[in-house]
C-alpha cells in the first residue's frame, strides 16, 4: 500500500502538480537579460495578425480582413479612413497606469486602461485600450467607429487578443523573427541598455544608439550611401538636431504587398541604425553596421 502511495505521488509530480495548472509562461518576470531576450525572441515568433478571427472583427463592425501594419501590429482599412480598429503587441514601460481621463479596468483577467474619445457630431468614437500580456509586454488596440455607442466592443476585442496571445499562434514566415535586435552588442563587446521586443538600445565608444527591425516603403528609405557586405546602406541627408537620420539597411526581397505599398512603395525588411546626439566619427556607424548587418542577414 505504501508503495502505491509513493507510485501516485511520484505520478503527480510527473504530471505537474496532479492537474495542478502551470504558471502563465509571460507572467513569469524574467531573471536577467537572457531569460528576458529569451522571453522577447519567443514573442517574435507570434502572428499578431492571428490574434483576432474575421468572426470577431465583423462582430465589433469591421468585415474587412486584417493586413500586418509593421512586425508587431495588424489592422483593417475600410473605405471610410476615420473607422477602423489596429491593434499592436510591445514592450510594457512599466506598469500600466491611467494618464489624463483614462480609465483603470481589467480585460481578460489583466491590469488595463481605456481612454473614449467621445465623437464630434458626425465623427467616429475613438476606443484607445491597453491591457498587459504578462510581465514585460501589453497590447494596444485603437479602435474608431461610427456605430458603437460606447468602447464594449473594443474591450471585447482586446480580451479575445489577450487570450489568443497565450495559444503563440506562429508566424508563417517573417524576417527578423529570429533575429536578436542586440545580438550586435556582443560582437561589439558592450552590454545593452534598453532591451526591447523589435529595438535594442546601447553605447559604443562614447555614442549611444538604437537599432531597430522594422519595415519601411522603398521610397522611404532615403539615399543609398554606401555597402556592408553586399547590403546597400541607405540614409538621407543629415540635419542638425539630436538626432542623426538613420542608416536603413535592406534585407530579402520585398514584403507581400498591402495597400500600403501604393503611398510608400514595395516594403522592405529593414535594419535601421540611429546614433543619439551622435558627435563621434563616421567610421563608429559604420563599425556597428559591419557587426550588426551580417547577423540580420544570417
Amino acid at each position: 500500500m505504501f508503495r502505491r502511495v509513493l507510485s501516485l505521488v511520484a505520478c503527480c509530480v510527473a504530471l505537474s502538480g496532479c492537474g495542478q495548472p502551470e504558471p502563465d509562461y509571460w507572467s513569469q518576470p524574467p531573471a536577467g537579460d537572457a531569460e528576458l531576450r529569451a522571453l522577447l525572441e519567443r514573442a517574435r515568433a507570434i502572428d499578431v495578425c492571428a490574434l483576432l478571427g474575421a468572426g470577431e472583427l465583423a462582430e465589433a463592425g469591421f468585415g474587412e480582413t486584417p493586413v500586418p501594419v509593421w512586425f508587431d501590429g495588424c489592422g483593417t482599412i475600410s473605405d471610410d479612413p476615420a473607422v477602423g480598429v489596429i491593434w499592436q503587441v510591445t514592450t510594457a514601460n512599466g506598469p500600466l497606469e491611467p494618464q489624463g481621463d483614462a480609465v483603470a479596468t481589467t480585460i481578460d483577467g489583466a491590469p488595463a486602461v481605456v481612454r473614449e474619445t467621445a465623437p464630434e457630431p458626425g465623427g467616429p468614437r475613438r476606443c484607445e485600450t491597453t491591457v498587459q500580456l504578462g510581465a514585460v509586454l501589453e497590447l494596444d488596440l485603437d479602435l474608431t467607429s461610427r456605430d458603437a455607442e460606447n468602447c464594449a466592443p473594443a474591450t471585447r476585442l482586446a480580451a479575445a487578443a489577450a487570450a489568443r496571445w497565450r495559444a503563440e499562434p506562429r508566424r508563417a514566415s517573417t524576417p527578423f523573427a529570429n533575429t536578436d535586435p542586440c545580438a550586435a552588442t556582443a560582437a561589439l563587446g558592450v552590454r545593452p541598455s534598453a532591451v526591447r521586443l523589435w529595438e535594442c538600445g546601447f553605447e559604443y565608444r562614447g555614442q549611444r544608439f538604437l537599432l531597430t527591425l522594422g519595415e519601411v516603403g522603398e521610397q522611404q528609405l532615403g539615399a543609398e550611401r554606401f555597402e556592408i557586405d553586399g547590403h546597400p546602406v541607405h540614409c538621407e541627408e543629415h540635419e542638425p538636431g539630436a538626432f542623426v537620420n538613420p542608416a536603413r539597411v535592406p534585407m530579402g526581397p520585398p514584403l507581400p504587398a498591402t495597400v500600403f505599398d501604393d503611398e510608400t512603395g514595395p516594403r522592405r525588411a529593414v535594419l535601421s541604425l540611429s546614433p543619439i546626439q551622435f558627435d563621434g566619427p563616421a567610421e563608429v556607424v559604420t563599425e556597428v553596421l559591419r557587426a550588426a548587418v551580417p547577423l540580420a542577414a544570417g
